[in-house]
């Protein structure tokens, strides 16, 4: 649950005792290892995948994703293409927009025309809705997001824009502070998120001044708002 499923090498097998149960199984994987064929047996295995393509061209694959040095987009890119030639469930892509990076027309264009390939059932737009791991990282400006949601539409009936932030249900499971812990080592939690999950254990703020008295949190600024994520060593 804190990283990328396909890493796990008994994710068929988990799918497969899920099933027993009747449950719809979704899978969101950032596609890295789509090339190996017991991935992408394991993700046919599932009702609903997600598959991220934030970009068909490499330099600015290698910018915005920083993939491991192993790791080849020519080998991703006929993985994820023959996956979606065999699957028969939903398939969905994701595309986070960054400024400057992947959001001008000629890399719109690539974009499209591999996605008009692909052809998944929705195309999902992103942005970067939480603190980003460099500062100069910025949103594309609601002009070119508008810009960028018409031009994919005219190839993929089904597109969406996620532009706002995302909810705040988080729930503690028992020790709140372990719990805070566990969510903000996988991603930046904002403080309205926060002070709700506060609210439901019946905890107050102390919690959390408590962790960033022991530098096991730090609290971050971004796009006016503040977010709690676990301290770097």
């Amino acid at each position: 649950p804190d990283g990328e499923p396909t890493l796990d090498q008994h994710l068929e097998e988990e799918i497969d005792a899920l099933k027993q149960f009747g449950y719809p199984i979704a899978v969101i994987t950032n596609a890295g290892l789509i090339d190996q064929p017991d991935v992408r047996r394991a993700l046919g295995k599932a009702d609903w995948v997600s598959l991220k393509v934030d970009s068909p061209v490499e330099n600015t694959w290698k910018k915005i994703n920083r993939p491991h040095g192993l790791l080849e987009l020519d080998a991703i890119i006929r993985g994820m293409l023959l996956f979606a030639s065999q699957y028969s469930g939903e398939l969905v892509t994701e595309t986070m927009l960054v400024a400057g990076l992947n959001d001008d027309s000629e890399s719109i264009d690539a974009l499209v025309e591999f996605l008009t390939v692909l052809q998944p059932f929705k195309v999902y737009l992103s942005i970067p809705s939480r603190p980003p791991a460099e500062d100069w990282v910025r949103i594309p400006s609601p002009d070119v997001l508008d810009r960028v949601y018409q031009t994919i539409q005219t190839r993929i009936p089904v597109v969406e824009l996620l532009s706002e932030d995302e909810g705040d249900s988080f729930h503690a499971t028992g020790d709140i502070a372990e719990d805070i812990l566990g969510i903000a080592a996988v991603h930046p939690i904002r403080q309205g998120a926060l002070e709700n999950m506060l609210a439901s254990a019946q905890k107050d703020w102390d919690v959390i001044d408590e962790l960033l008295q022991k530098d096991l949190l730090r609290c971050v600024e971004y796009r006016g708002m503040k977010f709690y994520l676990c301290q770097t060593p």
